[in-house]
C-alpha cells in the first residue's frame, strides 16, 4: 500500500504533534521536580543557616559564661541548696547571735513549692530596736528571700514571770532555691 503524499504529510504532521506534547511534559515534568528541589535547598539551607546561627550563639554564650564565672558564682550563691539548706540555716542562727534573741526555725510546707523553700523563723529577745535590728540584718542576707509574713507578739510582763525575752517575732518567708 502505497501513500499518497496527503496522507503522509497528516502522519508526519499528526508524529510531530505527539512528539513536541511527549517533549513539552517531558519537560514541564523535569522543571516541576527542578523547582520542588529549589525549594527543598532553600528550606535546607534556611535551616542550615538556623544551626550556624545557634551554633554561634552557643559559643557566645560559652565565651560569656568563662569570662563571667565569678558572678555566676556569685548569682548562684544567693539560692539555697533545697537539698542541703544547712548554711542558710545557720546563717539565719547566726542573726540571732548577732542580735541576741533566740532563734527557733521550722518548715512551713505551706509556703515551699518546687522552687521556694518555706520557713517560718520565730525569735524571742527584749525590747523593740532589737526585732527592728533582726529584721534588718534578715532583709541583707545575701539569698534571694522573701517575707511573707511577720508578726509581733508582746509577752506579759507580771511581776510571778520569769525574767527573760519579753517579745516574739515570727516570720513566714519563701527562700528560692536551686
Amino acid at each position: 500500500m502505497r501513500l499518497h503524499p496527503r496522507q503522509k504529510l497528516i502522519a508526519a504532521s499528526a508524529a510531530s504533534a505527539l512528539a513536541l506534547g511527549a517533549s513539552v511534559w517531558i519537560f514541564w515534568f523535569f522543571a516541576s521536580g527542578v523547582s520542588e528541589d529549589g525549594a527543598a535547598r532553600a528550606a535546607i539551607q534556611a535551616r542550615l543557616d538556623g544551626f550556624a546561627q545557634d551554633r554561634l550563639r552557643t559559643q557566645a554564650f560559652g565565651m560569656v559564661r568563662a569570662r563571667r564565672q565569678e558572678d555566676i558564682g556569685r548569682i548562684l550563691g544567693f539560692f539555697v541548696d533545697r537539698a542541703r539548706p544547712i548554711v542558710f540555716l545557720q546563717a539565719l542562727e547566726g542573726l540571732g547571735r548577732a542580735t541576741g534573741t533566740a532563734v527557733a526555725i521550722e518548715v512551713d510546707d505551706a509556703a515551699g513549692d518546687g522552687g521556694h523553700l518555706g520557713l517560718r523563723v520565730i525569735a524571742e529577745g527584749s525590747g523593740q530596736q532589737t526585732m527592728a535590728r533582726f529584721v534588718r540584718l534578715l532583709e541583707r542576707l545575701p539569698y534571694a528571700v522573701t517575707v511573707t509574713q511577720i508578726n509581733e507578739e508582746k509577752k506579759s510582763s507580771d511581776a510571778g514571770a520569769r525574767p527573760g525575752p519579753s517579745d516574739r517575732l515570727v516570720v513566714s518567708l519563701r527562700v528560692r532555691t536551686k
